[in-house]
């Protein structure tokens, strides 16, 4: 007569979360702050330019090194816990969505890719316009390395809008664009 003192299988998690966890998800997301904080932090350090980028470049492979070495510390099923955590997030809705909820996602996408050709137009206007010996001079007060930068980061910031114009409008209108994009033949 014995009472069962564990719980059903159900509701133990499948990952105890030790120290080893901790220190995983810690060496998972220290890495990411770093890349994150990194080119906005170093430029205010005054450095020159080979400086920066041996610094900046130097965070970055210490923080890949980290990122992997967490992978041991949180184990096949940490870090298949953390991905259904982050990837949870991130799922797209099956369900309809409302009409201003089409109009931003389709805002979002639309902007990102105006944006994405306008830059295309001013890069091409500039090399072909201005001829290439031009490029290193400044134009409008802007260097050609501000111009870079600028362009650099707009394009980033531009295709992470577009992913969430995307995950805006759901997985209803992935599935339609999927079917449009799939060849099928008339009978």
């Amino acid at each position: 007569m014995s009472a069962n003192k564990n719980p059903p299988p159900s509701s133990q998690p499948t990952t105890p979360v030790g120290w080893r966890y901790k220190l995983g998800m810690a060496m998972f997301v220290l890495p990411i702050i770093s890349m994150v904080l990194t080119p906005i932090a170093i430029p205010l350090l005054g450095l020159s330019g080979t400086e920066s980028a041996s610094l900046i470049g130097g965070i970055f492979l210490g923080g890949e090194l980290i990122w992997f070495g967490s992978l041991p510390f949180l184990g096949k099923e940490g870090f298949g816990r953390l991905k259904s955590q982050l990837f949870g997030i991130f799922r797209l809705t099956d369900k309809p969505i409302s009409k201003s909820r089409h109009s931003w996602g389709l805002g979002l996408i639309g902007g990102s890719l105006l944006f994405q050709g306008l830059v295309l137009i001013w890069i091409v206007f500039g090399f072909f316009y201005l001829g290439a010996g031009h490029l290193a001079e400044s134009v409008g007060g802007v260097s050609f390395g501000q111009e870079a930068t600028f362009v650099a980061y707009g394009l980033i910031v531009s295709a992470v809008v577009f992913f969430i114009g995307v995950w805006v409008l759901g997985g209803q209108f992935v599935q339609r664009l999927n079917a449009a994009m799939t060849w099928q033949e008339v009978r």
